[in-house]
C-alpha cells in the first residue's frame, strides 16, 4: 500500500481570492474628508465627473489645481485583484489597413472646451459684425517702440490688448455679462487673450489692463502666455476676463466669427495683416497695410449700434494711436 501524502497549513492551496484593497486616500483629502482644492478645479470637476477625493493635488499643502482635474483619470475607488491564471501566448495583433480610422478619446481639455462652447452657442444670440481696418501707423509705431526698448518686444496683440482696454472703458456696455435678471456693468477691464495649445485652447488673464502701460501689459503677456504653454497658470490667471481677444493673424486668416467666452459679452477677432491698394482721401489709389477685425457679441447685452461704435472706436486707434488720448 503507498503511503498517503499529507499537506502541511503552509503547504495547501488557497482556494479563495484575496480580499479587495482599498487604493490610499489622496494627499488632498483632510484626515476630516475634506477636499482641498480650488473653486476653479472644483468647477471643472464637477462638470467631468471626476471625483475629487481620488486626485492627487500639486498645489500647496496638497491642493487641487485645475491642471491635477485636467490630467485625472476616472478610477473606481476599490480595486479586486483577481485570482492567477495562466496566460496564453499573446495572439498577434490584427493587421489594420492603411486607411483606418484612429480614434482617440476626448482629453479633460476638450471635454472642458467642447461642454463650454456648445453652452455658448446655445446660451448666447451671437451676432458678428466686421471691418477693415488701416493699420500702418499701429506698425510704425510697434516698429518705432521695438528699436527703442531692447528689453522687451511689442507684439500687435499686446497693442490690441490696450487699445480695447482703452476703448472699453470708454464704452463700459461691452464690459459687461447678464444674469437671469440683472446686467452686470464691471467696474474692472480684464482682457483674456486666447492662446492655442496642442491638447486645446486657453484663455489667461491681463487684469486692470485699462490701468497699466503698454510694456507692463506685454511683460504680463507673455509671461502668462510661457505659462499657459508650460501648464503653470494660476486659477487666477485664467479666470475674471471681462472682453477676450483672438488673434489668428500669424495663420494667414483673412477673417472669422469667434465664440463668445460666456460669461463675457463680447470676443475681438483679430485677422492677418495684407498689403493692398485702396482709395485715400484723394481719390488716389495707394498701397497700404489692412487688417480685418471680427467682433461676436451676445444681442441679450449688447445692441447693434452699441457694438458698431465700439468698433469704430478701435478702428480709430488702430488708423491712428494718437486717438487714444484724445
Amino acid at each position: 500500500m503507498q503511503p498517503q501524502l499529507r499537506q502541511t497549513k503552509k503547504e495547501e492551496v488557497q482556494t479563495e481570492a484575496p480580499k479587495a484593497e482599498a487604493l490610499p486616500k489622496a494627499a488632498s483629502v483632510t484626515e476630516g474628508g475634506r477636499v482641498k482644492a480650488s473653486p476653479l478645479a472644483k468647477k471643472i470637476a464637477s462638470e467631468l465627473g471626476v471625483d475629487l477625493s481620488t486626485v492627487a493635488g500639486s498645489g500647496p499643502n496638497g491642493r487641487i489645481v485645475q491642471k491635477d482635474v485636467l490630467a485625472a483619470e476616472v478610477k473606481p475607488a476599490v480595486v479586486e485583484k483577481a485570482a492567477p491564471e495562466v496566460k496564453a501566448a499573446p495572439a498577434a495583433a490584427p493587421v489594420q489597413p492603411a486607411n483606418a480610422d484612429v480614434v482617440k478619446p476626448l482629453t479633460n481639455m476638450r471635454k472642458v472646451i467642447a461642454k463650454r462652447m456648445q453652452q455658448s452657442k446655445n446660451t448666447a444670440p451671437h451676432v458678428t459684425i466686421t471691418t477693415e481696418v488701416n493699420v500702418d501707423k499701429t506698425i510704425a509705431l510697434r516698429s518705432k517702440l521695438n528699436a527703442k526698448n531692447a528689453d522687451v518686444r511689442f507684439s500687435y496683440t499686446d497693442i490690441l490688448v490696450k487699445m480695447c482696454a482703452t476703448a472699453l472703458r470708454n464704452y463700459p456696455k461691452i464690459n459687461a455679462s447678464i444674469t437671469d435678471d440683472s446686467m452686470i456693468f464691471h467696474d474692472k477691464i480684464n482682457i483674456g487673450v486666447a492662446v492655442a495649445l496642442d491638447d486645446g485652447l486657453i484663455v489667461p488673464v491681463v487684469s486692470n489692463a485699462d490701468r497699466k502701460g503698454l510694456k507692463a501689459i506685454t511683460k504680463e503677456t507673455k509671461d502668462l502666455i510661457n505659462k499657459a504653454r508650460t501648464n503653470t497658470l494660476s486659477p487666477d490667471e485664467m479666470s475674471g476676463a471681462t472682453f477676450t481677444i483672438s488673434n489668428l493673424g500669424s495663420y494667414d486668416i483673412d477673417g472669422f466669427t469667434p465664440v463668445i467666452n460666456l460669461p463675457e459679452a463680447a470676443i475681438l477677432g483679430v485677422g492677418r495683416i495684407v498689403k493692398k491698394p485702396i482709395v485715400n482721401e484723394n481719390d488716389e489709389i495707394v498701397p497700404a497695410s489692412m487688417m480685418v477685425l471680427s467682433m461676436s457679441f451676445d444681442h441679450r447685452v449688447v445692441d447693434g449700434a452699441q457694438a458698431a461704435e465700439f468698433l469704430k472706436a478701435l478702428k480709430g486707434y488702430l488708423e491712428d494711436p494718437d486717438n487714444m488720448y484724445v
